[in-house]
This record gives structure tokens, C-alpha cells and sequence, in this order.
């Protein structure tokens, strides 16, 4: 995608430790209300678990297995700031900072073009 967004407001990531998974992993998917449509509540063979985008998973009652590599990292962001949009995925976009760090922001944090 590789267009440029300005960050209109602050954002701070909610998920310190978030998941890193690759393709084939297989994960347990807990129904949770969610303010954003299309993301699952995901728990990793480990015990990590986070919100990850449900269009990633192929979901059998209560086990999902990965389509695709998936980085559940969220960035901090300051008003003011520009991004380099990566990817968008149900209400998020996955960004490029200036200084190389790449994760999710909420769109509606954005002003895209």
C-alpha cells in the first residue's frame, strides 16, 4: 500500500506483550465482545493471547490455525506525527513510523492522504 497518514491524535498501545505468530500456529479463539469487528480474542500454545484479525485464522468451534503470519504490535503515536500505511484490516491500519518501528493503529486515530 505504502501511502503516507498523518497521526491526528495520541494512541497508546493497551498490549505490551503482543502476539507473534506465524502461519500454521495454531491458537484456541475465545468469543469476546470487541469494539472492532472482525478481530478475535486468540490464545497461542504458550498462554499469550490477543486481538488478532479474524480474515487471518481458519476457525473450527474453538481452534484456529494461522492463513498468514500475523504481529499483533501496537504503536505508540503522537498528534502530529506521519506513518507509511502497510496494510489495512477490519478498523486498523498497520503502519510504518519514521523511525522504522512498524505495528497497528486504530484508523480512526489517522488522517489518511
Amino acid at each position: 500500500m505504502d501511502k503516507p497518514a498523518r497521526i491526528i491524535k495520541i494512541y497508546r498501545s493497551a498490549y505490551p506483550d503482543p502476539l507473534k505468530l506465524r502461519k500454521g500456529d495454531r491458537v484456541t479463539v475465545e468469543a469476546r465482545e470487541c469494539e472492532w469487528p472482525g478481530w478475535l480474542w486468540a490464545t497461542d500454545s504458550s498462554g499469550r493471547a490477543g486481538w488478532i484479525p479474524g480474515a487471518w485464522l481458519s476457525v473450527s468451534g474453538t481452534a484456529g490455525e494461522l492463513l498468514r503470519d500475523c504481529d499483533a504490535t501496537e504503536l505508540d503515536a503522537e498528534a502530529g506525527d506521519t506513518v507509511e500505511i502497510l496494510e489495512r484490516e477490519s478498523g486498523w491500519v498497520r503502519c510504518r513510523k519514521n523511525d522504522g518501528a512498524v505495528g497497528w493503529l486504530p484508523e480512526d486515530v489517522l488522517k489518511i492522504g
